[in-house]
């Protein structure tokens, strides 16, 4: 069943990029900079392994799928992923779509 209204995707600072119906599936948004755990703000809840340091590819990334938790761990995995390895992932998971994707260099303007 569709939610009324369907849900919206902001970036850190509370923008409105995308409004989404979704029906029989969840959504997860992931965004590097959605949780900073430093008084600089420089450390995210979101690392990248190869660098230790913040993921900084994009700035916002949502996923549907009929899974929560293939929907989380595909939105935050993505965070770290360049373009082109993400859509070669995503056809791995059947019920999964990339619904916003949004770039950190561009203050979150880039969209799917």
């Amino acid at each position: 069943m569709a939610m009324p209204g369907g849900r919206e995707v902001a970036t850190p600072d509370n923008r409105i990029i995308r409004r989404l119906s979704l029906e029989n599936s969840a959504l997860a948004t992931s965004a590097p900079r959605g949780t900073l755990l430093d008084a600089g703000n420089t450390v995210g809840h979101i690392l990248d392994p190869r660098s230790g340091g913040l993921a900084r590819t994009w700035a916002v990334v949502s996923v549907s799928a009929e899974r929560a938790a293939v929907a989380d761990g595909l939105s935050t995995a993505f965070c770290l992923l360049p373009r082109a390895a993400i859509e070669r992932v995503l056809p791995l998971y059947a019920s999964a779509s990339l619904e916003v994707l949004a770039s950190s260099e561009n203050n979150g303007k880039d969209e799917i």
